[in-house]
């Protein structure tokens, strides 16, 4: 038998939110690229004197070193273990770590096992001394002056300090540079984009410049999209069950769900409006990358984008998914996946956004038990910062009452603000009918008081967003 070690950064999204603007967000992702790269655990590896390897057969996926043991020493485990979180603790310091061991004769047999050990390290907590809060997080004690992009002096901590460092000089403004410094999620995403014909483009610079790049008459709101994979545990357990009769010997899985989540994101892309451009005429793509790996999307796109866009990618990751199983039968239970979509005006705090976004797609999962790709979503502006227990839906649902969502879409706007003051004054369905026969637009309001879908007053939330 022998021992694999996982050692994770969790809780990313939240910690790539950490400090308040895109800057301080793409440092933090280029940090966690460079950290975690297969060339860097290599290196941090090279101490152990031959105690661990990294473990190439799990693919790779940002925050994520995967690890196999020399040995099945407990003791030897352990110092595999406190060493490498020790070392990206160096270069991530208020990140959170959680680690985790299997024993099996190879790494699909481990993994289709409980791990023998599961630890959780949290982020440091800092000594406060007298002194000044960092002018980006806001949560740890400064400890050195930079100029920011608008050449202001701020004050930053050990963390903020080293996103600054790897944002430096990045030149997002004209073109989406290629260096190291260059967030891995955005560069990964325009690399992918530019293996179309004729697709050279970049990414927008700002949340202004993305909101702005929304085709409609409001071109103030965002739409964060966290969006995660249904029963994808369940693939390595029957992975392991076919190899033990000698089936699917050489599938790749982690390829295979990367393929799904890259492939779901393009074709997401592919069906927005992509017309905006800057004053050299370049394309902006109307999408800012936050985290890409494995099955997890953090994403933000124009608030009139978001429901088009959903609707493409959790279709596409699930027939991408159901294409490459099938032929080596895995295809008892294609993956599928669930999204949250969160509304907010662009210069609200994006961590807002995010840790709300993470709570409405725990519960949508839940509700859902991840037997079918699921959605839920929420508007800040009108709904407030804090879930407001609205249930979420089924993505075949909301394909069902497209055409229905499309022709209240087009009702005036006096005629959905009447409609939304009678239901929130009285939801049952007989004055709202009556209403809406006196403006002749019973067939239009009726598929809303059944019960089978999202009520009136969900409805006319989610078109105030429609296109």
């Amino acid at each position: 038998m022998t021992f694999y070690l996982d050692v994770a950064v969790v809780r990313i999204q939240s910690w790539l939110v950490r400090a308040p603007h895109l800057r301080g967000r793409r440092g933090a992702s280029t940090m966690i690229r460079r950290a975690t790269d297969p060339q860097a655990v290599k290196k941090i590896l090279d101490e152990l004197g031959g105690l661990a390897e990294r473990n190439d057969e799990a693919g790779h996926i940002d925050g994520v070193v995967p690890l196999k043991l020399a040995t099945a020493d407990l003791a030897d485990a352990a110092q595999v273990e406190n060493h490498v979180v020790r070392q990206l603790r160096e270069v991530l310091p208020a990140a959170s770590f959680a680690t985790k061991l299997f024993e099996g004769e190879s790494t699909i047999a481990a993994h289709a096992t409980e791990p023998c050990c599961e630890t959780d390290w949290p982020p440091l907590s800092p000594e406060w001394v007298l002194g000044k809060q960092c002018d980006w997080c806001r949560s740890w004690p400064a400890s050195a002056r930079r100029s920011d992009t608008d050449q202001k002096r701020v004050e930053l901590c050990t963390d903020c300090l080293k996103r600054h460092t790897d944002t430096a000089g990045a030149g997002f403004a004209t073109a989406l540079p290629r260096g190291p410094r260059q967030p891995g999620t955005e560069r990964d995403l325009i690399y992918l984009w530019e293996l179309q014909p004729d697709a050279w483009a970049r990414v927008p610079d700002t949340f202004d410049e993305l909101a702005k790049l929304g085709k409609t008459g409001d071109n103030t709101h965002l739409a964060t999209i966290h969006a995660d994979g249904n029963a994808v545990g369940l693939l390595t357990t029957e992975l392991r069950a076919l190899q033990r009769q000698g089936v699917a010997m050489d599938f790749d899985l982690p390829s295979a769900i990367e393929n799904a989540t890259w492939s779901s994101l393009l074709t997401a892309v592919l069906n927005m409006d992509r017309s905006g451009a800057d004053e050299n005429g370049v394309k902006a793509l109307p999408i800012t990358a936050h985290f890409v790996g494995g099955d997890d999307i953090l994403v933000s796109v124009p608030a009139h984008a978001a429901w088009r866009f959903l609707l493409s990618m959790q279709a596409t990751f699930a027939a991408t998914m159901s294409d490459q199983l099938g032929p080596v039968g895995l295809a008892k239970k294609s993956p599928t996946l669930s999204a949250a979509v969160v509304f907010h005006h662009r210069t609200s705090q994006l961590s807002a956004a995010v840790d709300l976004a993470g709570e409405l797609l725990d519960t949508s999962k839940k509700q859902h038990r991840g037997e079918r790709a699921a959605l839920a979503w929420q508007d800040i502006t009108h709904d407030g910062p804090h879930p407001i227990q609205r249930p979420s839906m089924a993505l075949a649902t909301l394909k069902d009452f497209r055409c229905h969502l499309d022709a209240l879409a087009k009702l005036s706007g006096s005629a959905k603000t009447t409609l939304g003051r009678l239901f929130r004054r009285d939801p049952e369905p007989g004055h709202l009918l009556d209403h809406a026969d006196r403006l002749a637009i019973r067939p239009t309001v009726e598929p809303f008081l059944k019960g089978d879908g999202p009520n009136l007053g969900d409805a006319l939330g989610m078109v105030r967003w429609w296109a």
